[in-house]
């Protein structure tokens, strides 16, 4: 066997080497690229994301609110999954992900998904000595990470004592059985379209082409032909609402974005044009030139004839 990969995993042992007390214990005996990944999205989950922007909708489905934009997040077996961009290109937990881990506990992520070979170290290189490391420090003995109960920075009350909060705040009632759910989904619906006017359209627009593109994707995996029959006219239906509320008539056909949008491509694209034409005149010329050499030296072969004839 290859003696980097089995340093490679050896060196990631929490018996070998000593993990920053900010890295969470799931997160230990683990790959470093898989604990490289999880600690850049929790730094951003620790900036971007609060307690109040995270909700339980059900046992293993949270809403996220982050940049001004809702995400959801669900945690079932055996494969986890978020709606947001960041996890239909890696796979790997995001940043709301991840806050939802911080706040309600690291034990929520799926078996199945926590110990893919490729998340974990591989047992047959360590030996019962890592295997007796790493054993303890899995993801379904990790609940004394974090309390299910605190915020990310862990300063934060019970999530139920923050609905209650943020419903007297709005002045809304709780449902009679006091769990709250349709006034808190209200409120959650009213807070994101608040937000949604409050993005500029720029962003919007860039929004939807990603959301289009994810459709395009998923158009190849699907193979029940009436529900794509029921999409096909949905998505008529609404080319055709968007050709009416279009400023154009006809759509434009961008180029590539990099000419269009950066100054200095564009002048270096003028640039390179102009250097190939110049060198096409030179190559022309350099050929009228050889042509005339040529004819030069068969009349002076001509005249040398004549003369000594």
């Amino acid at each position: 066997m290859c003696f980097s990969y089995c340093e490679s995993n050896v060196s990631c042992l929490e018996t070998v080497r000593a993990y920053d007390p900010v890295v969470p214990t799931a997160l230990r005996n683990r790959p470093k690229h898989f604990v490289q990944h999880c600690m850049r999205r929790l730094a951003r989950a620790t900036a971007d994301i609060s307690a109040h922007g995270v909700r339980m909708m059900s046992s293993d489905t949270f809403a996220v609110v982050s940049d001004t934009s809702q995400y959801t997040v669900s945690l079932t077996s055996p494969v986890p999954h978020c709606t947001c961009f960041d996890w239909d290109k890696n796979y790997l937990p995001c940043k709301h992900m991840i806050a939802v881990l911080q706040l309600y506990g690291w034990n929520l992520l799926p078996t199945e998904y926590s110990q893919f070979p490729i998340f974990t170290l591989d047992y047959e290189v360590l030996g019962n000595s890592g295997l007796q490391a790493c054993c303890p420090r899995t993801v379904s003995n990790a609940e004394d990470d974090v309390e299910p109960d605190s915020d990310i920075s862990g300063n934060t009350p019970p999530t139920a004592l923050l609905d209650a909060q943020m419903l007297s705040e709005n002045n809304v009632e709780p449902d009679s059985d006091g769990s709250g759910g349709t006034a808190a989904a209200q409120l959650s619906g009213a807070q994101l379209s608040t937000e949604v006017d409050s993005i500029g359209l720029a962003k919007l627009q860039s929004r939807l082409r990603q959301t289009l593109a994810q459709l395009s994707a998923f158009s190849y995996e699907v193979q029940d032909a009436d529900f794509l029959q029921q999409q096909l006219q949905s998505m008529q239906y609404c080319v055709g609402q968007f050709r009416e509320r279009a400023v154009s008539s006809f759509p434009k056909r961008y180029r590539r974005r990099i000419g269009k949008r950066n100054a200095a491509s564009s002048y270096l694209q003028r640039r390179l044009q102009t250097m190939r034409r110049r060198r096409r005149r030179r190559m022309k010329q350099a050929q009228k030139n050889s042509k005339l050499q040529g004819i030069l030296q068969c009349w002076s072969g001509v005249e040398s004839t004549i003369l000594n004839a």
